[in-house]
């Protein structure tokens, strides 16, 4: 499988990408500290399969490879985003759009719907954690959008 330097160098137009998703890590020649941790990519693998079945070594690094690429990948669409658009910091909606722009629209509509729960989640814990009733429209107005007076605090 060849690697994702050699994918980008060769069939990308926009180098950008290239340079943003690698920064700082350009000198870095040891492959395994880029790589997924192996024990954690067999841990997700033997989850799926069923209990008496065996995962070769080489499945597990075939796995573990592919995961690294896949997410290096859309890492990369949406570090060349973030840098058209002068921002630094590369969100859960960037990569919802980057799965979108590489054309893996079901992946993206899931990782939106996952987005959306943990975001309902948090919103959820902050309020828990700051006395203010569980209200979605009343938190949002007062946990996010400053101190704005509601009907409710009248």
């Amino acid at each position: 499988m060849r690697g994702f330097t050699e994918w980008n160098s060769n069939e990308r137009d926009d180098s950008s990408s290239f340079a943003v998703t690698l920064e700082g890590h350009a000198d870095n020649n040891n492959e395994s500290e880029t790589q997924l941790p192996l024990a954690n990519v067999a841990r997700i693998m033997r989850k799926i399969v069923p209990p008496n079945a065996k995962l070769s070594q080489e499945a597990r690094e075939t796995v573990q490879e592919s995961a690294t690429e896949f997410i290096s990948f859309v890492t990369s669409e949406a570090a060349a985003k973030c840098l058209k658009e002068d921002r630094k910091t590369i969100n859960g909606d960037d990569i919802c759009w980057a799965l979108e722009n590489v054309g893996l629209n079901n992946y993206a509509a899931a990782s939106r719907r996952y987005l959306q729960k943990y975001r309902d989640d948090e919103l959820q814990r902050l309020a828990a954690s700051q006395g203010c009733p569980a209200d979605e429209e009343y938190l949002r107005l007062r946990l996010f959008e400053g101190n704005k007076e509601t009907s409710r605090d009248r």
